[in-house]
């Protein structure tokens, strides 16, 4: 069956590893070609104005996008709110109390509902997420879901998720989601196919991800993305001229 679209993670997905913030441009180059007759959709945690500069700069804003891990979509210059309960108070609670441990992200001046955390030092992210569920629960904020996208720790409102906020996306523009593919690495993209999506892990990928997914491409990251691309162009599935 032709692929009619990609939805894509961008952090440890779009760029050279999961570490870096570079993009790899060979790759973005692949995507501006496809993205100039299929829909690329950025799927992402960052903040929306992230979101819609990426997709404005790198030519994809024919496109929706989504930002917050799922909470928003960016289009047009218009943004739909998918989320309604902000996690705000409960984020700024564990940040005073642990802020030996946890460093705000610069972008949470512009987040409506999903806020970031970077783990400073080399603690170990399991033993931060315990405590931090301790103090959130003792706070009577236990609705809030945490996920480690690989960069941060997100506070999440209980219906985030990148798989609804990919959906609402291709609806806008209607797109068949059946047809569509995602590929992401951390273990928030196993929402991909907890909303139904045919879901690709990049070989560096939480291993929550590997699990779930439909295939591990034998890649990491920007490499993975350019090398599944090359596979889907070589089986005429994308239906485009090279």
């Amino acid at each position: 069956k032709s692929i009619c679209g990609l939805v894509l993670d961008v952090d440890g997905t779009l760029t050279l590893d999961r570490r870096s913030f570079l993009l790899d441009l060979e790759l973005i180059r692949m995507l501006q070609q496809i993205a100039a007759k299929i829909p690329v959709v950025l799927v992402s945690g960052n903040a929306i104005p992230v979101v819609a500069a990426l997709s404005r700069y790198l030519g994809f804003d024919s496109w929706p996008h989504v930002g917050e891990n799922g909470c928003i979509v960016y289009y047009r210059e218009q943004i739909q709110h998918i989320c309604r309960k902000s996690t705000r108070d409960a984020a700024i609670i564990v940040e005073r109390e642990m802020s030996n441990i946890l460093r705000p992200s610069w972008q949470n001046s512009f987040r409506y509902y999903d806020f970031a955390y970077v783990i400073m030092g080399r603690t170990n992210i399991e033993i931060v997420r315990k405590d931090v569920r301790k103090i959130l629960n003792s706070k009577g904020f236990d609705w809030v879901k945490l996920s480690f996208s690989g960069y941060a720790l997100h506070f999440r409102p209980p219906e985030a998720s990148k798989g609804v906020g990919a959906l609402k996306a291709l609806k806008i523009v209607d797109i068949d989601p059946s047809c569509v593919v995602t590929v992401g690495d951390s273990e928030n993209d196993v929402e991909f196919v907890e909303a139904g999506f045919r879901t690709y892990a990049v070989a560096n990928a939480d291993i929550k991800l590997k699990n779930v997914a439909h295939e591990v491409i034998p890649a990491p990251s920007s490499r993975g993305v350019k090398l599944f691309i090359q596979k889907l162009y070589h089986q005429h599935l994308l239906g485009l001229e090279q």
